[in-house]
Order: structure tokens, then sequence, then C-alpha cells
């Protein structure tokens, strides 16, 4: 089975790529939306704390990913550290799910950070999806219901 990835910035398009591979009756990996359900996880939670603390937990007790946001976006060892608890699991989740998929010649894998994380080394094609900073603006607004 080949897998083809498709990566780009925040608002590029690549939602709608993968819309029309689904529309087409490919499977589609959404490797950032796994991300993001990682967190809900009590292992790659304790993880989390452990290597934070209990001020990345919300009133809640639940990981509070602005938290998270505000630590390893300004202090790019704390990043390299969280990818390397979040990075294997969703390579694991994706592995699980890709040999669900075994009637398929090829699936489809989306990941934002693709190249910067390194599983460009997993697939076969990789689609690029780019487009002009103001039209990527204006999508993320209106997504977020911001306009």
């Amino acid at each position: 089975m080949k897998v083809v990835g498709v990566t780009g910035g925040i608002g590029s398009g690549k939602t709608t790529v993968c819309k029309i591979f689904e529309l087409l009756g490919i499977p589609v990996f959404y490797a950032d939306d796994e991300a993001k359900k990682i967190y809900s996880d009590s292992k790659i939670k304790s993880k989390a704390v452990k290597l934070f603390g209990k001020k990345i937990l919300s009133a809640k007790g639940e990981i509070n990913k602005q938290a998270i946001a505000e630590i390893v976006f300004s202090h790019r060892p704390s990043l390299i550290k969280l990818n390397s608890i979040i990075h294997p699991e969703v390579k694991r989740r994706f592995d699980a799910w890709k040999k669900k998929q075994k009637d398929m010649k090829y699936v489809v894998k989306e990941a934002a950070i693709m190249i910067e994380s390194g599983l460009y080394k997993n697939i076969n094609y990789l689609i690029s999806v780019s487009a002009d900073k103001v039209l990527r603006i204006n999508r993320i607004k209106q997504r977020d219901n911001a306009i």
C-alpha cells in the first residue's frame, strides 16, 4: 500500500485537498486531529504533567493546550520534548489505522508538520499545499468565526 502525504501551513487548504480524496473513496488519516485527541489519553497526560508540571492542567484536571503552547512556543527544547511524546503515539495510531485499510491501493496522511517532524520519511508521495498569506488568514478567521 502506498501512502500519500498532504502537508502545508495553517489555512493553506490541506483539509480541502483531503476531502477531495475522501470523495473519491480514498481513506484519509488526519494526523493533526489525532494529535489533539492524544492529550486526553491518560498515559500522554501523565507524561506531559511529568515534563511540564501541574501548571498545564485546567481546573477540571484536563490538559490545557494553550498553557502548553505558551511554554513550547517560547522554549524550543520544550517543544522538542513534547514532540517526542506526541509524535510516536500519532505514528502508532496511524500504523494501526493503516492496517485496517488493507484493501486499499493507497491512503492519505494529512499533517501540517510532515517535513519538520520527519513523517515524510514514511510516505511514498508528498503533496505540499500552499496559498497566499492573505487568503490563509481569511480562511482561518472564517473557520474560527472571527469575521
